[in-house]
């Protein structure tokens, strides 16, 4: 088994940031109480699907940052994200901003096993925290 974490500095290897209407919806909503890194976890025995509701695919994240899931595929093709806190703040994906203390979604990379993703991880955090941000501790 072969196994490697590739790191992006920028969302735009998974995620279109445009306007193109044809590209597929993902929405994050993040526990209010989110403390950690967000890993979307490949699980095929887990019965948990990421199911597009009203047009758009709905991910939400608990407090711990851990979702396993049946299928990575939404998240695996050309998509607009979206995301907000279940309070309906929205978390701005990264861009240029003189607010260095606003906090973004970050792309941290996927983990690859074999050739196939099995993990994809984000962040929420600011420009200056994000450099504290251990990329490479795995939740099991």
């Amino acid at each position: 088994m072969v196994k490697k974490i590739l790191t992006f500095s920028a969302a735009a290897l998974l995620c279109s940031c445009g306007s193109d209407r044809n590209l597929a919806e993902v929405h994050f909503v993040l526990s209010n109480r989110l403390n950690s890194k967000i890993h979307i976890i490949l699980d095929e025995t887990t019965d948990n699907e990421i199911r597009k509701t009203d047009g758009q695919y709905r991910i939400f994240v608990s407090p711990s940052g851990v979702v396993r899931v049946k299928s990575l595929e939404p998240l695996l093709q050309r998509h607009i994200q979206m995301v907000n806190f279940e309070g309906g703040a929205s978390v701005p994906i990264i861009g240029p901003s003189s607010h260095s203390d606003r906090r973004y979604w970050w792309n941290l990379g996927e983990e690859v096993i074999d050739g196939a993703t099995t993990r994809l991880i984000f962040a929420v955090a600011t420009r200056d925290g994000i450099s504290k941000v251990d990329t490479f501790a795995l939740v099991r």
